[in-house]
């Protein structure tokens, strides 16, 4: 997008929120919650921890051990929310 294309679009943008804040205001929340691109190294990240609290929660099942085994499920599911949440940039 060139300069131009730049300098009408946000003119139009603020000709639009000037109309009407309301509508402005819904709209630019409404955008920050689109799914923006994490960086592949971080989800890598978040799939190992979520693998990792995996095995260890299988671990402790078979060490007999439930507070351990509550506290690894509950960490994976905290990873595969965070796997499954937008990123926010």
């Amino acid at each position: 997008m060139d300069d131009v294309e730049r300098r009408a679009l946000d003119d139009i943008e603020g000709r639009l929120a000037a109309d009407d804040p309301q509508w402005a205001g819904v709209f630019d929340a409404q955008q920050a919650r689109l799914r923006t691109t994490r960086p592949a190294w971080m989800q890598r990240l978040l799939v190992g921890g979520a693998v990792l609290m995996g095995a260890l929660t299988l671990i402790m099942v078979v060490a007999g051990i439930p507070s351990l085994t509550a506290l690894f499920v509950l960490s994976g599911a905290g990873f595969l929310w965070l796997v499954h949440r937008p990123s926010r940039s």
